[in-house]
């Protein structure tokens, strides 16, 4: 028999989503989350399921917190009717598209959203942890990605590797590391960074507080919608527990010479 998980929130978009062909379906519980997937084509579950990290462990449980579908778009006989691939997170929309490996990667996306939200384990924060030397730095930004982009080319540059991820998580315990990433850091971060692009004629390194960096972790950490209070007490963990400082720069491009610089002359 197939297995077609629902969502445990019933509404009448609900019961409509549930109607479009589903045809089979998986449920994991991960990091005390009940995550459902399904799909009209059952040959896509097991590249489904992949996308998921290797803790995750499956349940009989066919009602979810989190239900992710994939309906993929057959082809159409019919001249000019476009058929799309279609992700819904519940039973909204997030990726319309014609091209198979977007709606994929759009899924991939819901599910980290849906784990960094919703997760019961970790906090999760939106930035890239960087190693350096014996160093784990936590990078706080507020870069647009084609400015990342910048940063990126010039920390490899400065033969620095690029940070594989930028969903970076930080337990009650204050541990951080990337998130499923094939080799993820496991140490504790040693620092928090603050970078920010301001119209300098030279760059600053300043100190900041505990309170600073708990506040600018709150703002890229999406729990803090949902568990304000739980959210605040592992970030303020981490942030007494570390030293933290701002380097305000001009460009991201210099920001990553400088804290390459810095770090070669152990200046920290």
């Amino acid at each position: 028999m197939p297995f077609i998980p629902v969502n445990s929130r019933r509404t009448p978009c609900a019961d409509k989503n549930d109607k479009l062909g589903w045809q089979d379906g998986f449920s994991l519980l991960l990091e005390g989350v009940l995550f459902g997937v399904r799909c009209n084509n059952s040959d896509l579950l097991a590249m489904l399921r992949a996308k998921f990290p290797a803790h995750a462990r499956p349940t009989t449980q066919r009602e979810v917190n989190v239900l992710l579908s994939l309906l993929q778009g057959r082809e159409s006989h019919r001249r000019g009717v476009k058929n799309y691939h279609i992700v819904y997170n519940a039973w909204n929309p997030v990726a319309r598209t014609l091209d198979l490996e977007e709606a994929i990667t759009a899924f991939e996306q819901a599910l980290r959203h849906g784990v960094s939200l919703h997760s019961q384990e970790k906090t999760y924060v939106h930035g890239p942890l960087v190693s350096l030397q014996d160093r784990n730095v936590l990078l706080l930004h507020s870069y647009t990605q084609e400015e990342w982009a910048q940063w990126a080319r010039a920390w490899q540059l400065q033969g620095g590797q690029t940070p594989a991820a930028n969903l970076t998580t930080v337990d009650p315990q204050a541990k951080c590391q990337v998130a499923w990433h094939p080799t993820p850091l496991q140490q504790e971060p040693t620092r928090l960074l603050l970078l920010e692009k301001a119209a300098l004629k030279r760059p600053r390194w300043e100190p900041t507080t505990a309170a600073e960096a708990t506040m600018e972790m709150l703002r890229r950490t999406p729990a803090s919608r949902i568990r304000p209070a739980q959210t605040m007490a592992a970030l303020a963990r981490l942030a007494q527990k570390v030293p933290t400082s701002k380097l305000r720069c001009a460009s991201p491009a210099e920001a990553a010479r400088l804290l390459r610089l810095r770090t070669q002359k152990n200046r920290w």
